[in-house]
């Protein structure tokens, strides 16, 4: 942000432009076409002098969807390409997601990063294989904006007053609307949760329960797997939780996983299984899915977080709160991809 009338010089590559603030200190300039290359400066000259080093001009992708758009590199089968994810013109950005009922002028903060191994291992692994291919095919800088959000629709990335204008789709569009009067209330919110989660079992018919493999219980104080993997917890999105094995846990015995604290419409955090230590996958085939003991107040969500559940590296995902008590048995079972279930 500038002042308002403030003469704005901005210079990149050899090509420069200037500009005078609008009344609210806003501008825009435009550059000519310019070659791909880089790594460039770009120099903003007015009152103060910002120089951004490291700038590359290329391809620029917006990638967007639901959650397999949304699905990190590091879960996907062949995941272990993330340590190959070495490519300093290759430039990442994640929009964080905030619901709003407004148009927004800016995201949250965020920043763009360089692909590397331990950037590219939370981005979206479609978006990062299409970049590398890109840029392999190319031989330009290119640039993945991912833009995505588990369980939307298309209406929801459509301007609404375009909708309207179409006679058919005008009635999608006043149907949202009548349905998200309670959603609206979230808007801005942050609510209470606490979910304890205890006795993860693998079971070979959802109708058999006498085949389950007792996977995790957390009796031993530790959140080590009957399969040599581990829980994790990552609050990135929700700094406002937290996780912890509390006692007792399911009976009165041992311990239970629980994560409790505030969350907004838009945060979430991850509670995380790997089948083994290394991540690497697990030949699950004679298991049809998962059971688990869970209570509290909130909603959760799970995940499969690989292509094909006999091979998934990860088994769960739990987000987003709610009112509403549950102390009660689940059942996953997951499709060729993944499963869902709200509690």
């Amino acid at each position: 942000m500038a002042d308002a009338g403030e003469d704005i010089k901005v210079t990149l590559a050899g090509n420069a432009s200037s500009v005078k603030t609008d009344s609210q200190g806003h501008w825009g300039v435009h550059l000519p076409a310019m070659s791909a290359g880089g790594p460039f400066t770009l120099t903003i000259q007015g009152k103060k002098n910002i120089r951004l080093k490291d700038v590359m001009i290329g391809e620029v992708w917006v990638a967007s969807g639901q959650s397999n758009m949304n699905f990190e590199l590091s879960g996907s089968v062949g995941g272990a390409a993330v340590m190959n994810a070495d490519y300093p013109q290759i430039r990442l950005f994640t929009v964080p997601q905030k619901i709003s009922l407004q148009p927004q002028q800016n995201t949250l903060p965020a920043a763009w990063q360089v692909c590397s191994p331990e950037t590219a291992k939370h981005f979206s692994a479609v978006g990062y294989y299409f970049a590398r291919d890109f840029y392999k095919n190319l031989g330009v800088p290119i640039a993945i904006v991912e833009s995505a959000w588990p369980g939307t629709t298309i209406e929801e990335w459509i301007d609404p007053e375009a909708l309207r204008q179409d006679a058919q789709l005008k009635p999608l569009v006043d149907q949202r609307d009548a349905s998200n009067s309670e959603g609206r209330s979230w808007v801005g919110a942050r609510r209470r949760f606490e979910l304890e989660f205890d006795d993860f079992e693998l079971i070979r018919d959802p109708a058999a329960p006498v085949e389950a493999f007792p996977f995790s219980n957390f009796d031993d104080g530790s959140t080590l797997n009957a399969t040599g993997g581990y829980w994790t917890y990552d609050w990135q999105s929700a700094p406002a939780t937290v996780f912890e094995l509390v006692a007792p846990g399911r009976g009165g015995k041992g311990f239970s996983a629980r994560i409790s604290g505030s969350l907004d419409e838009s945060a979430n955090s991850g509670f995380t299984a790997k089948f083994k230590l290394d991540g690497s996958p697990l030949d699950l085939s004679s298991y049809s899915g998962l059971r688990f003991w869970a209570r509290g107040e909130g909603q959760f969500r799970c995940a499969y977080a690989a292509a094909h559940h006999h091979r998934c590296g990860r088994l769960c995902h739990f987000v987003t709160p709610r009112h509403g008590q549950l102390a009660t048995d689940h059942n996953l079972v997951p499709g060729p991809s993944t499963g869902g279930l709200g509690g």
